[in-house]
């Protein structure tokens, strides 16, 4: 033992001085807890773009004090959220985060108000153009925090909650208990199996929690002894201000054992039909759920084996033709193969059979197309007709078209990592010709590296030619995090290598700073930089451009600038674009206002009262639109603001709702005029007819026009566009006829749209690049890019970009001619 000492006591202050450096600069006066998350092997702790590092400092009772992740702010200074306690344990403020230079040390005057050392107010004090914030007032720099109010009592329930910013207004929370005759009481009757309404809630028999938004829209909820939610209540009205409130009431039903039989939608008071306004449920003697009833949807029945696996299932559809959807396993519980088999017997009559069954599993027979047998557990009848989606595991030792192995590429990984237990190594989906015939499969492989990530998959395309496939490559940017450096997809259709590759960078913290794109059409080529993003000092989005030749912004050709409020809510998006480089014009922007509108309602709870926006060229707002809405939060009117004077202006109005929120009324005025009323006949949440009193055709037409469904809920009859409509298995549209014109969608078993026809015209879709049939070659007419498309143009390549709102929605595009 002496002889031990002899050799580790010289080296203690080396192994502290070690000790000390690889910590960083954490503050040692303070408990701190330090994780590190590496994303490249053997990096060094305090390389910060390799090495994420989060310290957190706790005090004497474990509670965090301060949270900081080292160097990963836009400027490589540390992100920092402090906390503070008061004498219950409680946070009565909840702080934004803030960043200050320390490399992980504790920031001591982090919660004081002080114009000197760093600290969260003189954080948003100093910066709120770094933050890229619009409208900020002074008290909004008072205010970095989220401010919780709770009961002096020991239960600590929360009063009120304040969010962040000086316009902010508080939400507050009540507690009651409810009054006689204030809720109904639905009990569920094993016996019976059905919904039973002995009467009401005897007073103080339920706990009640008034919730008021910062509009004071109010929601209340009641719960019984046993924490159950049996009502949850809408104060809602038809107007704003409009009296007496219209009161939306969704019941809640429990069994004996606590299980959900029954939802009741706020129509069901009125109509009293389970049929048409209730969510019911059935459950088997193990507590599983056996029967669904959705309303205006039908009925969905599952069938359980003794492993607890659903292994049958039908809709209303699907019983309607005589088949049930089943699904078969393998040893270790996985889904392998999917499909519809034809029978008739009833949900009980195949739960008996099933309970009869003896083997756990399918085994694998790579021999046979469907790669498992098929005759071991129910339905020991299946065929391989039958199936739809076949999955692989573990290996690949399945079969595969010619040439599906793994193909290293210059760049990328060499090979492949063949030790794959328990992934997804392939698979198998039946297409669903819109024409109803039987289709054939499409198979796919994925390859993975040494760290489970997906590098290489590799998979048919449907109706594109013999040999017609895809390899898509993927190359990370460190050894052991998921950081897609560059990807690479190639077809193969016709004999014609069609190509993409997106090459990605990152910032030290991984946020994307730019997407370099180049697309190879037959022996065309074309590359650019589609996108580059920059980020205020928190990291969040401030900048992006679009379409550039080099990777320096002010090369490229269009910018747009975000703003938002101190709580992240977006308030502006402007785009610009340049005719000569430096030179900026306005190409479309748009605004949104909440709570700080001169005229009209302002909203506090995050709805928006005012959207403007501008077009090409134009100096100021050109459009826009106020909004209102009633205690429910549902749309009234979008009309033109207060004293403005736009040039266009489309409005809506005379906007009203059932208890549901399905639309009832709809008032349109402008380019377009209409004035609806929206009829639900005997099924509440189907829309039986519109009705257009206006004298306009412009978009729906006059008249009544009505609509049918089939037992699903799909709409299988459209009388505004004279359409005529059917579905596949999965609920999607396979044939639409309209105006004698037949439409023929083709999809595969995963809901993935392959295939359009109409007249002659044939589009096939086969990932982001789609194709037009002429005659019989298929012709690449479009791919789609991180920002819009390209598309072939005369003997060249053109990227085409999309700009969307703050809904995603597409708003102005354009080509990309001119200054690169």
């Amino acid at each position: 033992m002496k002889q031990i000492k002899k050799y580790i006591l010289p080296l203690l202050p080396f192994l502290l001085a070690f000790w000390l450096s690889a910590s960083g600069q954490q503050t040692q006066t303070r408990n701190y807890i330090i994780s590190r998350t590496y994303k490249q092997a053997g990096a060094n702790v305090n390389d910060v773009s390799k090495v994420v590092t989060q310290v957190q400092y706790i005090d004497g009772l474990g509670r965090p004090l301060q949270e900081v992740t080292v160097g990963q702010s836009p400027a490589g200074t540390d992100i920092i959220i402090p906390r503070a306690y008061d004498a219950a344990g409680r946070q009565p403020r909840q702080y934004l985060p803030f960043i200050a230079a320390g490399s992980g040390k504790y920031q001591s005057d982090a919660l004081v108000n002080s114009p000197t050392n760093p600290n969260v107010f003189k954080f948003y004090k100093d910066n709120p153009a770094g933050l890229q914030q619009t409208n900020v007032t002074y008290q909004d720099l008072e205010r970095p925090f989220h401010e919780t109010v709770f009961e002096p009592g020991p239960l600590s329930r929360v009063i009120s909650n304040q969010t962040p910013g000086g316009r902010s207004r508080s939400a507050s929370n009540m507690y009651k208990v409810n009054a006689a005759g204030e809720v109904k009481r639905y009990d569920y009757d094993p016996v019976t199996n059905l919904i039973t309404t002995p009467g009401d809630y005897a007073a103080g028999t339920l706990k009640s929690t008034v919730f008021k938004d910062e509009q004071d829209f109010e929601t209340r909820e009641y719960t019984d002894m046993l924490g159950q939610l049996v009502c949850k209540r809408v104060l809602a009205a038809d107007a704003v201000g409009a009296t007496p409130a219209v009161v939306l009431s969704t019941y809640y039903i429990y069994d004996d054992l606590g299980l959900l039989r029954g939802v009741l939608q706020p129509n069901f008071q009125d109509d009293g039909s389970l049929a048409n306004s209730a969510f019911l449920y059935d459950y088997d003697d193990q507590a599983r759920m056996v029967r669904k009833q959705v309303p205006g949807a039908g009925t969905t029945e599952i069938v359980y084996d003794r492993y607890d696996r659903p292994v049958y299932s039908r809709d209303a559809n699907q019983l309607a033709r005589g088949v049930w959807a089943f699904i078969k396993y393998d040893e270790l519980n996985r889904p392998v193969v999917t499909g519809e088999i034809t029978s008739s017997a009833t949900r009980a009559a195949l739960a008996g059979s099933v309970d009869t069954g003896t083997t756990h599993h399918e085994n694998r027979d790579n021999a046979a197309v469907a790669g498992y047998s098929l005759n071991l557990t129910a339905p020991t009848t299946a065929t391989e007709a039958n199936l739809l989606t076949i999955t692989f595991y573990d290996d690949y030792a399945f079969s595969k078209p010619p040439g599906f192995g793994y193909s290293s590429m210059a760049g990328y990984p060499a090979s492949e990592n063949t030790s794959v237990k328990s992934l997804i190594t392939g698979g198998r989906a039946r297409m669903l010709p819109g024409n109803g015939t039987a289709g054939g499969w499409i198979t796919n492989v994925t390859y993975y590296d040494g760290e489970y990530r997906p590098i290489q998959t590799v998979r048919e395309l449907y109706d594109l030619g013999a040999g017609a496939d895809e390899r898509v490559s993927t190359l990370y940017k460190y050894d052991l995090a998921a950081v897609v450096a560059e990807q690479t997809t190639v077809q193969l259709v016709g004999g014609i290598t069609h190509a993409h590759v997106a090459v990605n960078t990152y910032d030290h913290a991984d946020r994307l700073l730019s997407v370099a794109e180049t697309v190879t059409a037959g022996a065309k080529t074309k590359t650019a930089y589609t996108l580059a993003q920059r980020y205020n000092t928190l990291g969040q989005l401030q900048s992006k451009w679009f379409h550039g030749y080099t990777a320096n912004p002010s090369r490229f050709r269009r910018r747009t600038n975000y703003t938002n409020n101190i709580l992240g809510w977006l308030t502006d998006a402007k785009t610009a674009y340049q005719v000569t480089q430096g030179t900026d014009l306005p190409f479309y922007a748009f605004s949104l206002s909440y709570n700080n509108v001169l005229y009209g309602p302002q909203y506090s709870n995050g709805n928006i009262s005012k959207m403007e926006w501008l077009g090409k060229d134009e100096a100021a707002f050109s459009g826009g639109l106020s909004f209102t809405y009633d205690k429910a939060n549902r749309l009234l009117s979008a009309v033109k603001p207060a004293g403005a004077t736009y040039t266009y202006v489309d409005t809506e109005s005379g906007i009203t709702y059932d208890k549901n929120g399905n639309i009832k009324t709809l008032s349109r005025a402008g380019a377009a005029v209409d004035n609806l009323t929206y009829n639900y006949g005997t099924i509440d949440n189907r829309l039986g007819s519109i009705t257009d009193a206006s004298a306009s055709n412009s978009g729906v037409k006059i008249g009544t026009s009505s609509y049918l469904y089939d037992a699903n809920g799909n709409m299988t009859s459209d009388g505004n566009r004279n359409a005529t409509l059917t579905y596949n298995y999965l609920n999607l549209p396979k044939t639409v006829i309209v105006g004698g014109k037949t439409l023929t969608y083709d999809y595969d078993a995963g809901g993935n749209k392959l295939k359009y026809m109409a007249d002659t015209l044939t589009v096939k879709y086969a990932g982001r690049f789609e194709y037009r049939q002429v005659g019989s070659v298929n012709n690449l007419v479009r791919v789609s890019t991180s920002e819009g498309q390209l598309v072939p143009s005369g003997d060249t390549l053109r990227f085409d970009y999309f700009l969307k709102d703050h809904l995603g929605n597409v708003r102005p595009g354009w080509r990309s001619t001119g200054l690169g």
